[in-house]
């Protein structure tokens, strides 16, 4: 029996979403599927192995034996695992019995039958990165694929991929900023990997917790580069506003301004300048906005924003607000109204003093 058919043919007629839906996986467009899988050299890629029929039944087996109780937990670790949020959870929380079990027996299979990718552990990525040598176009291949997989695949993935996997894309990052222009592609790819694990509290947690992860990132904040500038600074400022994430956001850019000798704030004023590309504007006026906006103390905001005032910002102002139109106007306008409301809660205390 095709456990998949059959209960992908269960979905479509009972489930209010689609069974991409449930494991996370965007819907594909046109004819454009990131895969570049064909630029792995055979033999040395990771393969998958097949799941046997009688693992299926098996499980199947141990799914049926589940009581009420053990059977509503591991339902609801398998939808925490789907990263769902609770209005997608609520609908399926109301299956039956038998349903909830089609359900866990799917998931458990449904990846492995697949086939999408002839990298399928974590570990596979790790060890094909780490080998010595390889080459741009390699990288750039197994990246994009590692991606997709960091994207669409459950939390326990992304949570086994874990410190090493992190240290192994920084280990790439850092090879970027020792190399040609070539390696452009790979160093927005290598950041584009850490922004979906930060997309779940999993990722942001073990992100966190390797110390050198953000100071990296920072060093890509590189206006020569505009692509890798624009997708590190959406990266920081989405950093930013996540509790603790403003104090690590300074203190990457701080470690970064220290290891290239030049004023922490420089990149992101550096990606404002007239010649810079609009999408790079935006992104560095997005961070330079989280920068100074997320402090709760009146000083240290005033303090931020005079600091990237004396690094440049104050003779090109004028013009960023002259040109500014669409995500530019709003970025200004954010600026602007926090910067004047920060004048008046300062005058209100002098005059409080007085």
């Amino acid at each position: 029996m095709d456990t998949i058919k059959v209960v992908g043919d269960f979905v479509k007629e009972k489930s209010p979403f689609s069974l991409d839906t449930w494991f996370g996986r965007p819907k594909k467009t046109g004819g454009g599927v990131e895969r570049g899988y064909d630029t792995v050299p055979r033999g040395a890629e990771p393969r998958a192995d097949d799941e046997e029929p009688s693992a299926a039944a098996e499980y199947r087996s141990k799914v049926d034996a589940l009581d009420d109780a053990q059977l509503q937990r591991r339902f609801e670790e398998m939808l925490s695992d789907m990263n769902l949020s609770e209005e997608k959870k609520a609908p399926l929380r109301k299956y039956s019995k038998d349903q909830k079990k089609q359900m866990l027996v799917a998931y458990k299979f449904v990846n492995a039958q697949e086939g999408r990718s002839k990298f399928e552990k974590p570990s596979d990525y790790v060890a094909y990165l780490s080998q010595p040598e390889l080459s741009v176009g390699k990288l750039h291949s197994c990246l994009e694929n590692l991606r997709i997989a960091l994207t669409n695949n459950p939390l326990s993935w992304i949570e086994e991929f874990g410190p090493k996997g992190i240290e192994t894309l920084l280990t790439t990052l850092n090879l970027c900023y020792t190399n040609d222009s070539r390696y452009d592609r790979v160093q927005y790819e290598c950041i584009r990997c850490l922004s979906a694990i930060l997309n779940n509290t999993v990722g942001i947690r073990t992100v966190f917790e390797c110390r050198e992860a953000l100071p990296v990132l920072a060093r890509s904040l590189d206006a020569r580069k505009p692509h890798c500038a624009m997708e590190a600074a959406k990266v920081l400022a989405a950093i930013c506003l996540i509790p603790n994430g403003h104090e690590k956001v300074l203190e990457a850019i701080t470690m970064a301004g220290e290891s290239s000798r030049k004023p922490r704030m420089l990149p992101i004023v550096e990606g404002l300048v007239t010649k810079a590309p609009e999408s790079l504007k935006n992104g560095c006026m997005q961070l330079m906005n989280a920068i100074i906006t997320e402090p709760e103390e009146l000083e240290f905001r005033m303090h931020l924003r005079s600091e990237f005032m004396r690094t440049g910002l104050y003779d090109m102002i004028d013009e960023l607000r002259a040109g500014a139109e669409g995500s530019r106007q709003i970025q200004m306008n954010v600026f602007d109204t926090h910067a004047a409301a920060d004048q008046d809660e300062f005058l209100a205390k002098f005059d409080d003093v007085r």
